[in-house]
């Protein structure tokens, strides 16, 4: 079986090891999924050599950006809420160019949750930095959110169902308008008319009910979606294992 190389963003970590050494880590559900769906699953560091990172990105046929804790606020002109918890700073750097790389190149890209994030920053647009301080904002004065988001700073699944846009990449794989999904998330992507100048090639196609983007598309692109929950957790369900098939069909056509 000639499997498409499917390249997976990585979180660094340099605890406890000498003289600060990084390590890559990932949870093996992306692995596995990407293998359940006929994919090739490798890892892609965070490489910030341009030509090292364009010529890793070449050798791959899709790819995932991966989920992880928290981008700072400066980066689109806020500063840092208390509550967030900070990626690498080499993470931080280097993801969203490579969401952008892969915009340049074309190749099919599943975003999941602080992948959402990634791609947003790589457009120059906003987050909502955490949910329930958003719905607290005097602009929102007299709403709130009906939906938990996390439990217990992430550690254990919330449920809820999300709304699907029709006609969109979503909808054609899951076949639906309402879905339920995982949630671990304190972040989102910001609604794009808060952004200052909103990126025209980003479309929002599902939502929860309180308004928090659950998915994106990127119309110009052969194959780029954004779900904001953790299909990879969810692999015993056909529709969430079906977004990994998706990928690994169009990386295959890439070919």
């Amino acid at each position: 079986m000639n499997r498409p190389a499917i390249g997976i963003t990585c979180l660094i970590d340099t605890a406890d090891t000498p003289q600060n050494e990084e390590k890559m880590r990932l949870s093996s559900s992306y692995f596995r999924a990407v293998w359940l769906a006929g994919g090739l699953p490798v890892t892609i560091p965070s490489i910030a050599d341009p030509k090292e990172r364009r010529a890793v990105l070449e050798q791959l046929d899709g790819v995932i950006l991966s989920g992880g804790d928290d981008y700072p606020g400066e980066l689109y002109g806020e500063p840092t809420h208390p509550g967030s918890l900070p990626e690498h700073p080499k993470r931080v750097a280097v993801e969203p160019v490579v969401a952008r790389e892969t915009l340049e190149m074309g190749i099919p890209t599943l975003a999941v949750c602080m992948g959402v994030q990634t791609v947003a920053i790589a457009l120059q647009g906003k987050l909502i930095q955490d949910i329930p301080d958003w719905f607290k904002a005097p602009e929102r004065a007299g709403k709130h959110s009906p939906v938990q988001h996390r439990i217990d700073g992430g550690m254990k699944p919330a449920y809820h169902p999300i709304r699907i846009e029709r006609g969109n990449l979503l909808f054609e794989i899951i076949g639906a308008e309402q879905f339920e999904v995982n949630s671990y998330h304190h972040q989102a992507m910001a609604p794009l008319e808060t952004w200052p100048n909103p990126s025209k090639r980003i479309k929002t196609i599902a939502w929860s009910s309180d308004g928090i983007i659950e998915a994106i598309e990127i119309d110009d692109h052969p194959w780029y979606l954004g779900v904001q929950w953790h299909p990879e957790r969810l692999l015993n369900r056909k529709e969430h294992l079906a977004l990994f098939e998706t990928l690994v069909k169009n990386a295959k056509n890439r070919k």
